[in-house]
């Protein structure tokens, strides 16, 4: 194993004092890097960028997948996060918007059954946004959202 990505709990609503404890303690269990998952349709809990900001501090804890769909978020994320922070996208309609905004990359489900895609998103980005990169969100969108449609829950990334 080379890492792990801790989603944050679900069942509870823990505040921010919680949650930082929480991750502390999976840190402090593991030499291995650790990367954050927040994924607030699913648990109902967001990680706020203040304790990000916390959180990156902890040696071992290197990165964030953000799958809340908001990108105002993800913006915030990486305006507080140390510049050896990875900031990833979770939510595959926002890869590009992310990109943009200074993301590292994304972990996106779409690119388990359709990477090409995902790929052409990201090679969009790096030559600058046109037509292309329209095509290829617009494509990885309808995607996102057939396999939304088959699995019935709101999209995130698993």
């Amino acid at each position: 194993m080379d890492a792990v990505s801790v989603l944050t709990p679900f069942f509870v609503s823990p505040n921010d004092s919680q949650l930082y404890d929480h991750y502390r303690a999976v840190a402090e269990s593991t030499s291995l890097p650790i990367l954050l998952y927040t994924n607030p349709a699913r648990t109902n809990v967001k990680i706020s960028p203040q304790l990000l900001a916390r959180l990156a501090e902890i040696k071992n804890i290197v990165g964030i997948k953000d799958s809340s769909g908001d990108l105002e978020l993800t913006a915030e994320y990486i305006r507080v996060a140390p510049q050896d922070f990875s900031v990833v996208m979770g939510r595959d309609t926002l890869i590009f918007g992310a990109l943009m905004y200074g993301a590292q990359g994304a972990i996106a489900a779409t690119g388990n059954v359709a990477p090409r895609l995902v790929v052409r998103i990201y090679e969009c980005f790096k030559r600058g946004p046109g037509r292309r990169e329209k095509r290829a969100r617009s494509a990885c969108a309808s995607a996102s959202r057939f396999f939304v449609a088959l699995s019935g829950r709101h999209q995130g990334s698993a």
